[in-house]
């Protein structure tokens, strides 16, 4: 069991990571126009997106320092880094479909300034996509992860 000591360790530095990066995303879009700061005024209904969030690193700190006693949980790691992954993906295409022709018209420009010419909520829309969907990848590779964990402690026999 101490071989699979790195990966519990690397899945848990991950779900730091990941918890820190949700919450740059939800800061994100209360950006003042003129880049200066955030706004505090509506920060809770992006937040909160990001509070529950917080299990995975105590899920993943709890199989890093008692692996015996928090195996049978971590099915449920498994489940929800999957429902997370899918859960981002679907986000991330309903909230770009407004945005793509804006974007595929910027993209079909022989200038490639013309992409600068999306607005700051387009720019900004896509950068938060961008760092869901790559949260996205990195839950499907905790996931398989936490499967072949699950496969080396021989699933939940006890």
């Amino acid at each position: 069991m101490h071989i699979y000591g790195p990966l519990r360790a690397s899945l848990f530095i991950y779900d730091i990571i990941r918890l820190i990066l949700m919450a740059a995303a939800a800061l994100e879009p209360l950006r003042e126009p003129s880049g200066t700061g955030t706004s505090a005024e509506g920060l809770f209904p992006y937040a909160v997106y990001v509070v529950p969030n917080a299990l995975f690193p105590l899920m993943t700190y709890f199989l890093l320092i008692r692996l015996a006693l928090y195996r049978a949980y971590l099915p449920l790691y498994i489940a929800g880094k999957i429902i997370g992954a899918v859960s981002i993906i679907g986000w991330a295409a309903f909230s770009l479909r407004p945005f793509i022709p804006s974007a595929a018209d910027a993209v079909e420009s022989p200038s490639f300034f013309a992409l600068f010419a999306l607005s700051a909520a387009e720019r900004s829309l896509i950068l938060v996509s961008g760092i869901m969907l790559l949260i996205a990848a990195g839950d499907a590779l905790s996931a398989f992860a936490g499967l072949a964990l699950n496969h080396k402690l021989g699933g939940l026999s006890s």
